[in-house]
């Protein structure tokens, strides 16, 4: 069931299923299924036309039941929308995204703040198991320390 807040989104495109790559949600939706999302969400979808359409509660009364709403429409059959349980473990996957782009750049900066050749080579040895070559400018030290942050990732 929807809550006053939300808004019905109908899937009506040709696509199936059609999974979101566009808008970060994780949202996936079969040939006219309807789910029923915030505003801010539901608004950058209807912008489709040819994918979405508002659905109401006088479309459900219309259509019976060839619209597969994923909501609890009898007592006896348990609520299925699985709309909210997607839309977090999105938000989730994106601020453990965030958290490792904040932990890259905070390596970054540790290493622009470096300021002698051996602390650069400490680093990437220590860390990495790379041994920079000591003939190297500072320079150039710096962007293979950042390139080995880029290549293996925070370690």
């Amino acid at each position: 069931m929807s809550s006053k807040n939300e808004i019905g989104v109908k899937y009506i495109g040709r696509r199936n299923p059609w999974t979101d790559r566009i808008y970060s949600t994780g949202l996936s939706f079969e040939p006219t299924q309807v789910r029923y999302l915030s505003g801010e969400v539901a608004q950058r979808l209807l912008r489709h036309k040819d994918l979405f359409a508002e659905f109401t509660a006088d479309d459900a009364d219309n259509e019976g039941e060839d619209v597969d709403t994923n909501a609890n429409t009898d007592e006896d059959k348990p609520d299925e929308d699985d709309t909210a349980a997607l839309l977090e473990a999105q938000a989730k996957k994106d601020a453990e995204a965030q958290a490792k782009q904040v932990e890259k750049q905070q390596l970054y900066d540790q290493i622009n703040q470096m300021e002698d050749k051996a602390a650069i080579q400490n680093f990437a040895l220590e860390n990495y198991g790379h041994k920079i070559s000591k003939v190297m400018t500072e320079e150039n030290m710096r962007a293979e320390a950042i390139g080995l942050i880029d290549q293996f990732g925070v370690v």
